[in-house]
């Protein structure tokens, strides 16, 4: 019983690998928000772009791969699958050049997913519009809501 006891303890993760409760609230408030994110926008795979951009190529993926890879759309992998929200394209199914633009601006200082959270979340930088709602008319702001995202803070 002695020698099992020690192997089940062995076995057993640390108390210390263990995160803290403060991280298990913050990754229970970030899955949310994602839920919320994927519950309130239209998403669309690859080939869902290919469709709406009207492309006859026949990789439906490498549109949307190519856009993405060039910084001019953005995508969330959800379940294993990339997403891209529909917000980002005109109706002619083009990337919005504002959507570039803020993403180069957010750079590597925000991930996919906080990036799509940003975009459909109020911001104090726009009086508490929401990004998303401000792409076609007032586009010069979203841009430096986003610019003062990435720029560090300095005291």
């Amino acid at each position: 019983d002695a020698e099992m006891a020690k192997l089940i303890d062995a076995a057993m993760p640390a108390l210390s690998d263990r995160p803290s409760p403060t991280v298990i609230d913050q990754a229970r408030r970030n899955a949310a928000a994602r839920a919320k994110f994927v519950k309130t926008c239209e998403m669309l795979d690859a080939e869902q772009v290919h469709e709406l951009f009207g492309s006859s190529a026949k990789n439906r993926a490498a549109l949307a791969a190519r856009w993405r890879a060039d910084g001019k759309i953005f995508a969330v992998e959800y379940k294993g699958r990339l997403l891209y929200p529909a917000f980002q394209f005109n109706q002619q199914g083009r990337p919005m050049a504002i959507i570039g633009k803020v993403l180069a601006a957010l750079g590597s200082a925000v991930g996919p997913w906080q990036t799509a959270i940003w975009f459909t979340a109020s911001n104090a930088w726009l009086d508490g519009r929401k990004p998303v709602d401000l792409l076609d008319s007032e586009s010069a702001e979203v841009l430096d809501a986003a610019a003062d995202i990435a720029e560090p803070v300095t005291h």
